[in-house]
């Protein structure tokens, strides 16, 4: 008996979560293959987003105005504030600044928008950008590095409107959400 010689044949890859690269999924929306994002494609897309974009020497900036804010607040408290926003199904975009300690910017809109609530940020102290504010998109580079999204916008998020924001942060600042948190964490 002769021995048979066996010939692998190459097989063939269909374009499927398992064996599509992973970049490609990515590309799609912010990344190129080599890793690098392309701004002008970004601020197209953000722009279609209604959003106001400028392009500076270090990447792309969102202008604040009547309809969207940014509140920029410790990563801790805005990852609280992401959850709870979340559960109530508002949840949007919010920027990963890369500063130490961290801290993110929750975008929001600010149509028909309560001075109680933006009183009520800033009586927390945390940073409110309004009125014309820059506030820094990926792809931007500071020198301290990337700017990121943790919540990237997609078709299906809007902005959480302030109110809610608002209504977030004082739940999440109370006593009674760190004992839920707890009691869930044990």
């Amino acid at each position: 008996m002769s021995p048979r010689r066996q010939t692998e044949m190459p097989r063939k890859l269909h374009h499927s979560e398992d064996t599509f690269p992973l970049w490609r999924h990515h590309a799609r929306r912010t990344h190129h293959p080599d890793g690098h994002e392309h701004p002008r494609r970004l601020a197209v897309e953000y722009s279609a987003r209604g959003w106001t974009v400028r392009s500076s020497a270090i990447g792309l900036e969102l202008v604040t105005g009547p309809t969207l804010c940014g509140i920029e607040l410790p990563a801790d408290l805005a990852l609280d504030i992401h959850k709870f926003l979340r559960v109530h199904l508002l949840a949007g975009p919010v920027i990963e600044l890369p500063t130490v300690p961290r801290r993110h910017i929750v975008l929001a809109a600010t149509t028909g928008v309560s001075h109680n609530a933006m009183a009520t940020i800033r009586d927390h102290g945390l940073i409110v950008h309004t009125g014309g504010a820059r506030i820094p998109l990926p792809p931007t580079y500071l020198l301290t590095g990337p700017v990121r999204w943790f919540t990237a916008p997609s078709s299906r998020t809007t902005l959480p409107p302030l109110v809610a924001v608002s209504a977030a942060l004082r739940a999440v600042a109370s006593p009674r959400w760190h004992g839920a948190v707890s009691a869930l964490a044990s």
